[in-house]
């Protein structure tokens, strides 16, 4: 079985780029207008995002069954995926509202 410390490190690596996601999307999601290439750059950096949920659930899973009480570690669960599902969902919205609103300005441009 894997020191615990080793594991929690591993975890601590894995919530930094939770961290680095979200001042990401807080920094897209404040432009005015995204260009395409930027929309691509939020679905290339979501798909890599949503890549990390396996491995922080592998360290997690090791770590619940490494301590003694679990019960803290359960909180820290919780609270990683509250955060992990609320940053998946704001990207994807930001991409499907930046392309309506793309869509929409090329229909009313035609006009």
């Amino acid at each position: 079985m894997s020191d615990i410390k080793s594991l929690i490190k591993k975890r601590a690596s894995i919530k930094a780029k939770l961290t680095q996601f979200s001042s990401y999307l807080n920094v897209a999601k404040s432009c005015e207008q995204l260009s395409e290439v930027q929309i691509v750059e939020v679905e290339y950096r979501l798909n890599i995002f949503e890549n990390l949920y396996d491995k922080y659930d592998m360290l997690q899973t090791d770590i619940e069954e490494t301590v003694d009480d679990p019960s803290e570690q359960y909180a820290e669960r919780e609270e990683f995926e509250k955060q992990y599902y609320t940053l998946v969902a704001a990207a994807r919205q930001l991409i499907s509202s930046t392309r309506n609103q793309a869509s929409g300005n090329s229909i009313s441009e035609r006009w």
